[in-house]
């Protein structure tokens, strides 16, 4: 049954108007929660990101840990385990992924760590 459209100063009726209301207070809300997930995977140090700050791929990431070269540690982040890394991960990633490079082929994996380790001024 068709009523036609409502008068004047009147509400539309609650399921006319509630369709719309909650579809955007959905899509609101996604984004909202989109960015909370954003902002906190970005403060971590992910295999991810640590590989785009050290410049090598999350398979090197994870050659590395399983050769024991590099130890992340497992956090839950918004109910997930996720393994990350400290912030000193990308100075060595960096000084290791450097040695690799001007020695290539000539030092192992585990070399270079050391030697990574001991160029370390904090150490």
């Amino acid at each position: 049954m068709d009523r036609g459209p409502p008068k004047e100063g009147t509400t539309l009726p609650r399921r006319d108007r509630t369709d719309a209301d909650f579809a955007q207070r959905r899509r609101q809300a996604s984004a909202e929660g989109a960015e909370i997930v954003r902002a906190t995977f970005d403060a971590a140090i992910t295999r991810r990101r640590l590989a785009e700050l050290v410049g090598i791929s999350t398979t090197t990431v994870r050659r590395w840990e399983v050769a024991g070269v590099i130890q992340p540690r497992t956090e839950v982040i918004l109910g997930s385990p996720t393994k990350v890394f400290d912030r000193a991960e990308i100075a060595f990633g960096r000084r290791l992924i450097a040695i690799l490079r001007e020695r290539r082929g000539t030092i192992s994996l585990e070399e270079a760590a050391t030697e990574a380790r001991a160029r370390n001024p904090r150490s």
